[in-house]
């Protein structure tokens, strides 16, 4: 590596490299932790290459951050807050992370000031202030600061939720959860009710609070029934309320609200329903699904079937069965039926659709015990003994 730093500074010397041969010397001369030298051919080789001052200062507070010389990176970024104006505000948030990444909270709160200084008007310098100062344990400040940003702006409706959480570290979660409440009894915004009701569940609000968010949000459901956004409010409370019945109602007339995202929503339903060992909500639900029309994954098919043969409704789940062939791995795809029937109870018809996997992979070992395996327990041994000696 110390040959390959010669060569290469002696070919920026004889003006035979550029912009390609001094930024791999720096990165040399960073590998070694040598800010000194990288710095110098910085200096001495940038500007003949045509490189600007702002992209060499930037690439100098590189330098000197990978050589944990913090004190010349924050003044680099500094210097170039005056040569580059139009980003100054980005080098200065990276001198306050550095500083929070070295856990010098004082110095970050510093660097946050002087951020304000240089933005007294940008929201989202606000916003980011507001984070690092409870990012260094500053909580009040944190508070104090989002408050201003939401006072400042009203329409950045997500910083309450922002404010909720940090007044909760800060130990003032009953304060932030009726603020929450106050939000949601007074939001016209259909955003801005929607953050109250999931301030309200971040938070963990108890069930007498839940309960009168979920009393709201069906009332704005009469009010509004075609969004579907209120629907899925209604399910996480449910969620949260440990009421699975109303979430699976829930999520269910959502779909009918839902436009283009209905498929994805009532699969969702048919999810919940074999979470709860519902065969026949998850037959209802797969049938809405098939008769959408639309192309639906092997997945769908194969968790219909099963909760059709769980239902006792063989002759229908064999046809819904019928529908992976065309997808995936047929093989595969066989066996997991296979599975749904063992199940069930159902040993013959495996052990017949296990011998269908068997046409596509015929030197399958596995498979091969699995369907012997099938005939004994069915009582078949000769035809156990002619699987298992193949």
């Amino acid at each position: 590596l110390a040959d390959l730093a010669i060569d290469l500074e002696e070919a920026l010397e004889a003006s035979e490299g550029g912009p390609r041969e001094l930024g791999l010397l720096v990165k040399l001369y960073m590998r070694a932790s040598d800010a000194v030298s990288a710095i110098e051919v910085l200096r001495t080789f940038a500007p003949p290459l045509g490189t600007n001052e702002a992209e060499a200062l930037q690439t100098m507070a590189r330098v000197y951050q990978h050589c944990m010389d913090y004190r010349r990176y924050e003044e680099t970024l500094i210097r170039l807050q005056e040569v580059d104006p139009e980003n100054a505000i980005d080098y200065q948030q990276q001198i306050a992370i550095g500083a929070l990444e070295r856990g010098r909270g004082r110095q970050a709160k510093r660097a946050l000031e002087r951020l304000q200084a240089i933005a007294p008007d940008d929201v989202l310098a606000e916003e980011f202030a507001a984070g690092v100062l409870a990012m260094v344990g500053l909580m009040k400040e944190s508070v104090q600061a989002y408050t201003r940003v939401l006072a400042r702006h009203p329409d950045r409706i997500e910083d309450h939720l922002l404010l909720g959480n940090v007044m909760r570290d800060d130990g003032r979660r009953d304060q932030a959860l009726r603020m929450f409440l106050d939000l949601l009894e007074r939001a016209d915004q259909d955003d801005l009710f929607t953050v109250a009701v999931n301030g309200l569940l971040n938070l963990g609000a108890d069930r007498a609070t839940l309960r009168v968010a979920e009393r709201r949000v069906k009332e704005r459901i009469a009010q509004r029934p075609s969004k579907a956004f209120l629907f899925q409010l209604a399910a996480d409370l449910a969620e949260e309320l440990r009421n699975p019945e109303a979430q699976v109602s829930m999520t269910a007339l959502m779909a009918v609200v839902a436009g283009e995202r209905r498929s994805a929503i009532l699969r969702e339903v048919m999810e919940m329903e074999e979470g709860r060992r519902r065969p026949e909500g998850v037959i209802d639900a797969g049938r809405s699904v098939l008769a959408l029309g639309e192309e639906m994954p092997p997945q769908v098919f194969l968790d219909l079937g099963r909760a059709l043969i769980r239902s006792g409704d063989l002759a229908t789940a064999e046809r819904v069965f019928a529908r992976t062939r065309i997808a995936g791995d047929f093989a595969t795809m066989q066996r997991q039926i296979a599975g749904y029937y063992e199940e069930a109870g159902h040993v013959g018809d495996a052990a017949r659709i296990l011998r269908q996997a068997l046409l596509a992979a015929p030197d399958d070992v596995e498979l091969l015990a699995r369907v012997g395996l099938l005939a004994e327990v069915a009582g078949d041994r000769k035809q156990a003994r002619r699987d298992f000696t193949r």
